[in-house]
């Protein structure tokens, strides 16, 4: 009488097929920054392409109510320069965000992405 549907839908993005991606050392990152504060951040590409199109990106964690999501804030963060220390491995130096009007106190997901594909985002915390 009632009948049951089961389907299920698959969303691939397409930089997931466009090689590897770009691997945050944890070792070098910091967890707990400051304002202003200049960060290194030590990654791993093994992409033939150079390193010139590499940005940090952090991403303030959204809650939802009411099926609307508050507190959704992207930033990009000022690169300093990125060196390269070996062939595969790399460091950015940056800043972190300027003020709290930017980027309220807590945490936010950071990721580097380089050629438009993302790293695995790590856990960052503003204080």
């Amino acid at each position: 009488m009632f009948p049951t549907e089961l389907s299920v839908e698959v969303f691939s993005p397409p930089y997931l097929s466009s090689g590897p991606r770009p691997q945050i050392n944890l070792a070098k990152l910091k967890t707990e920054i400051s304002y202003k504060e200049p960060i290194s951040i030590g990654f791993v590409s093994k992409k033939k392409e150079g390193i010139e199109n590499v940005s940090v990106i952090m991403v303030a964690p959204s809650f939802n109510t009411h099926s609307f999501s508050m507190n959704q804030r992207m930033m990009v963060l000022e690169i300093n320069q990125v060196r390269r220390v070996t062939r595969n491995y790399h460091v950015i130096d940056c800043f972190a965000p300027p003020t709290p009007n930017i980027a309220p106190r807590g945490y936010y997901l950071l990721f580097v992405v380089q050629n438009g594909i993302p790293s695995k985002g790590r856990w960052v915390r503003i204080s």
